[in-house]
């Protein structure tokens, strides 16, 4: 008797199905916290801009499918410190004119999609990688002191933090850590992130129509370290 050959998909099929081990469905919350450094720009012909140090609270929530494979999905929120660029028309809107040496906070709220893998899940240290991609919605808070402020015409001149910028930027996300079991229901882990983000040239909120004052567009290049707690909610069996 002559057997039928298999056919390609069945052969990939069976091949990542090996991989992945037996199947574990569960579902587990986590909280993490990060210290995030932005990168200078590289190759992009913009003004440079640098969002310096900052924070991020992240909420990593998966899926697993089996031991090895994991759908993680996170919301963020996050804030940096630094400067960029905004450029607006000034002396009676005859003359173009720019700071770059104000200060700048970054608020963001993003969400994250995306998989993940753990080669070794039953180690006592078991590693961890991941992409996503996903969207932030990103408001950049400007303040401008003494003559900057006058030109643009903002009303109570030194008086903090006044014009900002909106905007929702595709991002991508690339992460790997080392997980530790603690018992039964909580688990810690180590991780580190580099996420990309370009911020498109936004015009600025509060400032005067006629001035057409926008922040330069600049590429937001996040390193991430920190810290995940993972609760379990759901476990299933393994087949």
């Amino acid at each position: 008797m002559v057997s039928k050959a298999a056919s390609p998909t069945a052969v990939a099929t069976a091949l990542v199905l090996g991989l992945a081990g037996p199947a574990k469905a569960g579902v587990e919350v986590g909280i993490g916290l990060d210290a995030t450094m932005d990168l200078p720009d590289s190759g992009i012909d913009v003004p440079e801009s640098h969002m310096g140090p900052g924070i991020a609270l992240r909420l990593p929530t998966r899926v697993r499918l089996r031991d090895r494979v994991a759908i993680r999905v996170e919301p963020s929120m996050g804030l940096s410190w630094g400067q960029d660029r905004v450029e607006w028309l000034a002396y009676e809107e005859m003359v173009p004119v720019y700071s770059d040496s104000h200060s700048t906070i970054l608020s963001t709220l993003g969400l994250l999609a995306g998989p993940e893998i753990s080669p070794w899940p039953d180690a006592s240290t078991a590693p961890y990688m991941g992409a996503s991609f996903g969207f932030l919605l990103a408001r950049h808070w400007h303040h401008f002191d003494g003559q900057e402020e006058r030109l643009l015409g903002l009303a109570g001149g030194g008086g903090g933090v006044h014009p900002y910028t909106d905007q929702l930027a595709p991002v991508v996300d690339v992460h790997g850590g080392l997980r530790l079991e603690i018992g039964e229901r909580l688990a810690m882990e180590v991780e580190a992130g580099y996420n990309v983000a370009f911020m498109r040239e936004a015009r600025l909120a509060q400032a005067p129509t006629a001035l057409e004052a926008v922040r330069t567009a600049y590429g937001l290049n996040q390193l991430r370290m920190g810290i995940n707690l993972v609760i379990p909610l759901a476990i299933g069996s393994k087949s």
